[in-house]
């Protein structure tokens, strides 16, 4: 089970991933910018989409055709579901207490931006079904609409409510790690925590991690498998798998076996036998798979619809999907045509007719079914970058890593650069060689950085077409500090 972080609030700028990501918190795990969910039941006479934006280091928000409905001004947001939107306001000056330090307050705004909910929690999470889990004191309890705490923070962790029932993990450790289950719209136990791991329902079943033992009764964290079980916590679909991305979608469930992905049907049968490097979830009648490093789509009987040929996708959403090429991002439709030419740095699916894409200088965007430009962002934000300034910290923009250890293989020649300045009173001489196929590129900048303790270096190549290339140091063994 996944759960929205404490520790995102303890810096503004701080990296977190989280189930509940806040928009302003980037994740170190994925080019995208924050989500941009939008408007699910709204009240009477606001039944209209609102999209989220960002001017500077505030948000607000927009309708479908680029009006801007509530001004920019709050300094973390989420997009509007059932009618509200979780936000914090650090003008405010309202803090709440952790063990870690102090947090700006979250509330929720209605569709007029008024506080609909005073900010008062550490951290909260989208309204489901009437509800919305928040966290106080380190806890995790549900709010309804009016901002009642209808069930207690008592849980270590908490998903949205879906089909009637809420996956919650009861403490830190539990009995032999098996500590999540499901709780009621009552609160009360539906299902008691004896798993080791849960995921929402999803179209009646809900997976499940369940500990397992070894031959001889041993039990060992890398057996436990992936399972489902119905609305009453029956175990419909025995554990076999060793991983399952969200549960049902279409009628089909992505699960991975023996080291490959496939898609089973509620009786558990395999329909689309596990064959793939990487799967994605059903959607709009077609999954994503990854085959040689290259993603493309499956229908529902296994038939491939669309060559795998992009270097990533998002799953079909109102009939076309975002598909990554060459380092940018575009859309196509069901047949695999080219609707929208990729050119940005990032793209979200269609919601409400409209996708929230990233431009090369770091703006956000919302373009239409037709790539028209909607709404586009006029001030970047403190931690905004442009592509030029991604690609000297090392970010991948351009061809991926993967693409250029395949078609460059290890860089070989003479070419030779020198870095004479990385940081504070650190000098190093590296050399650098470039592949023969690259003889007329050129290096750019040597930047460096720590992960886990280790150095890793990242060179930066603007080849003869003037496309950036990244090669890190996993590629290039020859550098050398002296």
């Amino acid at each position: 089970m996944k759960c929205f972080g404490l520790m995102a609030w303890l810096c503004l700028c701080g990296p977190a991933t989280l189930a509940f990501a806040m928009e302003g918190l980037p994740s170190p795990s994925t080019t995208q910018v924050g989500t941009a969910k939008t408007e699910g039941t709204a009240p009477a006479g606001l039944a209209c989409a609102l999209f989220l934006i960002r001017e500077k280091d505030t948000y607000g928000y927009i309708d479908r055709g680029g009006r801007t409905v509530i001004a920019p001004r709050y300094s973390f947001a989420k997009g509007f579901s059932e009618g509200r939107a979780c936000a914090g306001d650090v003008s405010l000056g309202r803090y709440v207490a952790t063990a870690e330090g102090s947090v700006v307050a979250l509330g929720y705004i209605d569709q007029k931006g008024a506080w609909a909910i005073p900010p008062q929690f550490e951290n909260a999470g989208s309204f489901s079904e009437g509800f919305a889990a928040v966290v106080k004191e380190g806890r995790y309890g549900f709010v309804n609409s009016s901002g009642e705490l209808v069930i207690p923070c008592r849980f270590y962790a908490a998903e949205e409510f879906s089909q009637g029932l809420a996956s919650v993990v009861l403490d830190s450790k539990g009995t032999g790690g098996e500590r999540a289950g499901y709780v009621s719209l009552q609160g009360d136990w539906a299902i008691p925590p004896k798993y080791v791991e849960t995921l929402p329902f999803r179209e009646n079943l809900a997976a499940v991690k369940v500990r397992t033992q070894a031959p001889g009764g041993v039990t060992r964290t890398m057996n436990d498998l992936w399972g489902f079980i119905d609305r009453t916590g029956t175990l419909v679909i025995k554990p076999a798998f060793s991983g399952v991305v969200l549960g049902f979608s279409d009628g089909l469930a992505c699960v991975e076996q023996a080291g490959a992905w496939g898609y089973i049907d509620p009786t558990g049968q395999f329909k689309i036998a596990p064959r793939f490097r990487e799967a994605k979830a059903f959607s709009d009648g077609l999954g994503a798979f990854k085959i040689d490093g290259r993603w493309g789509f499956v229908d529902r009987i296994g038939t491939f619809v669309i060559p795998a040929r992009y270097q990533d996708c998002s799953p079909f959403s109102e009939a076309l999907a975002a598909v990554k090429v060459r380092g940018r991002w575009g859309f196509i439709d069901k047949t695999g045509r080219t609707a929208i030419e990729p050119k940005f740095l990032t793209a979200e699916g269609f919601s409400n007719r409209l996708a929230k894409v990233e431009e090369d200088d770091g703006r956000w965007a919302y373009i239409d079914r037709q790539g028209d430009v909607v709404w586009r962002q006029q001030n970047l934000g403190s931690n905004q970058r442009c592509a030029k300034e991604r690609v000297i910290q090392g970010e991948e923009v351009g061809l991926a890593q993967s693409t250029l250890i395949k078609k460059y293989g290890v860089p070989s020649g003479t070419t030779e650069f020198r870095a004479n300045e990385m940081g504070d009173e650190m000098r190093y001489g590296l050399r650098f060689e470039l592949p023969a196929s690259q003889a007329g590129a050129h290096v750019k900048e040597l930047q460096y950085s720590y992960d886990n303790g280790d150095c890793k270096f990242f060179w930066l190549v603007q080849d003869e077409k003037g496309e950036w290339i990244v090669f890190s140091s996993a590629f290039v063994p020859q550098g050398m500090a002296i």
